[in-house]
């Protein structure tokens, strides 16, 4: 097992960018339960984030400013725990398009254009 880093999304009101914490918004669902996906949710995410990337500078950590992209999975087919039980599952997948480190002068552009993803955060939700 790793070191743990962490993640937090950030209020960006009023800076002029249209985030208030993540904003997720719904881009469609399936509704069958007899094929794969099953019934579920899909949205797309973005936001600004703060992110400690623990691992970097020999273990000391680093702290950033991401602004992230990506997609949320809700319901769907259930999934199978350890002790047996079934739980339905979600899923977040987000990149950061732009990383600011702590300190770091911002060079753009960091809006409307594609760039590096430095960070990935990809968790379960459980509903």
């Amino acid at each position: 097992m790793g070191i743990v880093g962490s993640w937090t999304a950030l209020n960006a009101f009023p800076s002029g960018l249209p985030w208030v914490r993540m904003i997720t918004t719904s881009i469609g669902r399936w509704t069958t339960g007899a094929s794969y996906p099953g019934p579920e949710q899909a949205f797309v995410d973005e936001g600004l984030f703060f992110y400690h990337e623990s691992c970097a500078n020999g273990g000391a950590g680093l702290d950033f400013t991401d602004l992230f992209y990506g997609a949320t999975t809700s319901q769907g087919f259930l999934l199978s725990l350890p002790d047996g039980a079934l739980q339905p599952i979600g899923m977040i997948d987000l990149a950061s398009n732009y990383a600011l480190a702590a300190g770091a002068p911002p060079i753009g552009p960091f809006l409307g254009t594609v760039l590096e993803s430095r960070h990935l955060i990809y968790t379960n939700i459980y509903d």
